[in-house]
């Protein structure tokens, strides 16, 4: 894997998908582990190059908002320029089924904000709690409870689950508006327990309808019809986890420390400016510089072909050991995966390991526009599908009939 002209990683395994996975497609057909097992994040701390098995992701701004904004993905640390306020940071959540990335936050409320100012809580008391996973391939803002939490939503902006249909385009599965609703037009703040919230505006929550055109692969964008990005859990998923998808990590900023098994939030800061840094073993800001390794050359390091590889590094801190590989000023400030927001994670992301800040404010690209494809909508309310179309993106809790491809982690 060439992750830019001075860093290769030899022998790397991949996975790959041999076949369409159909309703199984909620995830992403090629991806990168980065669980605790992470083959690419063991990698990359025992060679030096990042001093924690660290991520971070920003989703960016995409298909039909105001104005749009890459996303990145950083290995062994975070864009400072990307986060606003007070940090919030807690332990991984392990062995919860329906949160296989760890990442389980408990949500005391949902408020809708309208534009003339009334906030009103959907929850049906102040004692109420949501236990909801963060996911960050899945294509929603949040998948939430019809009854009561999206009951009450339709309620306060006068519809009814029966006048929705739901999205088969590239925010599958989502709630979709019929022609003749009125969308809604305020902002949703997500409330947790640690005391952080997150203010979801309008153009992440409601957006135009995107289709992927099967022939060209280009994304078409009706802005005529609108996508609701909530998927109501509903009859056979009524009782599903909860959980809080890339949308989200628009409005929210995320990173994970596999080293301290701990994860932290932050609001986001949608910026083109980038202040990478990196974090060491203890999760701390990473402020002492090593000597520079970029007049090595182009660095070539042995992935050793491990799948399933324990994640857990050599198992010494980074930092300590004469025999560990000095850190370059490249690994210091991380190492960054960007691509635009719109496209998914990790495929076909342009990759560029960063060796030092920069700032950038390219001129903001103007969405595709296009006619919709059409097809024959569900009936409304029905939670999932009997047959869905080969672009579908969202897993439907099922256990796929055949073999998975898929790099451990």
């Amino acid at each position: 894997m060439k992750l830019n002209s001075n860093l290769t990683l030899d022998n790397l395994t991949m996975g790959i998908a041999l076949n369409d996975w159909d309703t199984q497609g909620y995830y992403a057909m090629m991806g990168l582990g980065l669980g605790s097992n992470s083959t690419i994040l063991r990698v990359l701390k025992e060679s030096g190059k990042i001093a924690s098995r660290t991520w971070s992701l920003f989703w960016g701004r995409g298909f039909g908002m105001s104005s749009q904004l890459d996303g990145h993905l950083i290995y062994g640390g975070y864009d400072r320029a990307k986060v606003s306020g007070k940090r919030y940071t807690q332990a991984l959540t392990p062995n919860i089924a329906q949160c296989k990335s760890q990442l389980v936050v408990t949500v005391t409320d949902l408020t809708m904000n309208f534009d003339n100012g009334t906030d009103v809580s959907i929850f049906p008391s102040k004692s109420s709690a949501i236990s909801t996973c963060i996911n960050p391939t899945l294509p929603v803002m949040m998948r939430m409870p019809l009854d009561p939490y999206f009951y009450n939503f339709l309620d306060y902006t006068d519809n009814t689950i029966e006048n929705m249909t739901r999205s088969l385009g590239y925010h599958y599965w989502n709630m979709k508006y019929l022609p003749n609703q009125k969308p809604y037009d305020g902002a949703l703040t997500i409330t947790l327990s640690s005391g952080l919230k997150i203010r979801v505006d309008r153009d992440n929550l409601v957006l135009p309808h995107v289709l992927l055109d099967e022939q060209t692969g280009e994304m078409l964008v009706n802005a005529t019809e609108k996508d609701m990005l909530i998927d109501s859990m509903q009859d056979v998923n009524k009782n599903d986890m909860a959980q809080l998808g890339w949308q989200f990590l628009s409005a929210a900023y995320l990173q994970v420390n596999h080293d301290t098994s701990e994860f932290s939030l932050w609001q986001a800061n949608p910026t083109w400016s980038q202040d990478i840094v990196a974090l060491d073993s203890g999760n701390n800001d990473v402020t002492d510089f090593c000597s520079s390794q970029s007049s090595e050359g182009n660095k070539t390091v042995n992935g050793g072909g491990d799948v399933g590889g324990s994640g857990e590094g050599s198992g010494n801190d980074s930092s300590a050991g004469t025999s560990s590989p000095g850190l370059s000023r490249g690994a210091i400030s991380g190492i960054a995966v960007g691509g635009a927001a719109v496209v998914a994670l990790i495929i076909g992301a342009a990759v560029w390991f960063l060796k030092r800040k920069k700032s950038r404010a390219p001129s903001i690209p103007s969405p595709g526009m296009g006619q919709d494809t059409s097809w024959l909508p569900e009936p409304p309310g029905q939670d999932l599908p009997p047959k869905t179309p080969p672009t579908c993106e969202l897993d439907n809790g099922d256990t796929p009939t055949f073999r998975r491809y898929e790099m451990a982690g």
